[in-house]
């Protein structure tokens, strides 16, 4: 699925979501298998019932039926392309950088549980930051960034630094073997092909919100 566009890549995910919080919403009560229509998709996300019957289709599931898509089959078919976790086993290996407000936040990682990820180191400048701060993996100092990386073969960081060290910082990460950043900075990253980069900070967001809006009523 190298050539799933990215936006139908996105709406998916948002789907995976979605079927996970709302599964025993749509259970069938007479004890069949739980089902939901893209009609129902399209109500609870704003979507139009053929982007989601096109998104759906590149899964590989037809469904014609008025009864919908299989909750179970839909959920195993996007996990399996996007390499989710099922049954909770973590499948993918992640780091915090920075380890401030957002860094300390994210350090309860039971938020991760279940979803195929699996927090396995932190790192900060502040050797104190590292030593007071409590978490259910170990905290590392950020000169042993590249050791830890490649000792404990992390996949994908989540970058939660100062504005001013981030490029330096997404560096090194790369330059370690990351595959992928959840950049919650306001840097814009430049980072090889290879390497995935999702911008998560407010204002980068809330700058696209009010871009969609600008558009939206011109």
């Amino acid at each position: 699925m190298a050539n799933l566009p990215e936006p139908s890549r996105k709406r998916l995910l948002s789907l995976l979501l979605l079927l996970r919080q709302q599964e025993e919403a749509f259970s069938d009560k007479t004890g069949g298998a739980p089902a939901i229509t893209s009609r129902t998709i399209a109500r609870l996300t704003g979507w139009t019932d053929a982007t989601i019957r096109r998104d759906i289709s590149q899964l590989g599931i037809r469904c014609g039926a008025a009864k919908g898509y299989s909750i179970p089959e839909l959920q195993a078919a996007i996990e399996r392309i996007f390499g989710a976790a099922t049954q909770g086993q973590a499948r993918h290996r992640c780091c915090i950088l920075g380890l401030g407000k957002i860094g300390a936040a994210l350090l309860d990682d039971s938020q991760f549980s279940g979803a195929g990820f699996q927090m396995v180191a932190g790192f900060d400048e502040s050797v104190n930051r590292v030593e007071l701060l409590e978490a259910s993996f170990p905290l590392y100092p950020a000169s042993r960034l590249e050791q830890v990386i490649r000792q404990e073969a992390i996949e994908f960081a989540l970058l939660a630094v100062s504005d001013q060290t981030a490029v330096a910082y997404g560096q090194r990460l790369v330059a370690a073997g990351i595959r992928g950043i959840v950049n919650y900075t306001n840097v814009l990253l430049t980072v090889p092909p290879q390497v995935q980069v999702e911008n998560v900070s407010a204002i980068h967001s809330l700058r696209q919100l009010a871009a969609g809006s600008f558009l939206q009523n011109k």
